[in-house]
C-alpha cells in the first residue's frame, strides 16, 4: 500500500517510486502493490479530487483505498505520541483508519474470491 497526498508534486514522485518498485521487483518477483492510501484529502477541495481522478487514470490496474481525511486530530495523535485511534477513537480519522485495516485485511484473504475494490466503493 502506497500512502500518497493528493497534491500534484506528490504525483511526480510517485511516477518515479514506481521506477524503483519495478527494479526492486525483478529482485523480489513476489513483491506487488495493493493500492493507494489517499491521505490528508481535503474531500470538498477540487484539487484533491482532481488528484485522485488523475491517480486512478494514471494508475488503472491499482485501487484507491478508503480515503484518509485532513483533520488536526492526527496532527495532534502523533504530538502526543499515540495512534489516532487511541487519542480519538470515535473521530472520522480513525473510522477511516479502521475502514483500510478492514479493506487491507480483505485484500490478503485467500478464501475471498472477491477484492475489496470490487465489492465496495470508496470515498
Amino acid at each position: 500500500v502506497i500512502p500518497i497526498e493528493p497534491h500534484p508534486l506528490s504525483l511526480m514522485v510517485l511516477r518515479r517510486l514506481f521506477d524503483t518498485v519495478g527494479r526492486i521487483q525483478r529482485l523480489n518477483p513476489s513483491l506487488r502493490v495493493l493500492g493507494f492510501l489517499p491521505t490528508k484529502v481535503h474531500h470538498s477541495s477540487r484539487l484533491a479530487n482532481d488528484m485522485l481522478a488523475t491517480l486512478a487514470e494514471e494508475f488503472p490496474g491499482l485501487p484507491l483505498l478508503p480515503s484518509i481525511p485532513l483533520s488536526v486530530r492526527g496532527a495532534e495523535s502523533t504530538a502526543e505520541r499515540t495512534s489516532i485511534l487511541a487519542y480519538m477513537p470515535r473521530s472520522t480519522v480513525a473510522a477511516a483508519y479502521r475502514d483500510v485495516g478492514a479493506w487491507i485485511e480483505a485484500a490478503a484473504d485467500p478464501h475471498d474470491a472477491t477484492p475489496p475494490w470490487e465489492a465496495r466503493t470508496h470515498a
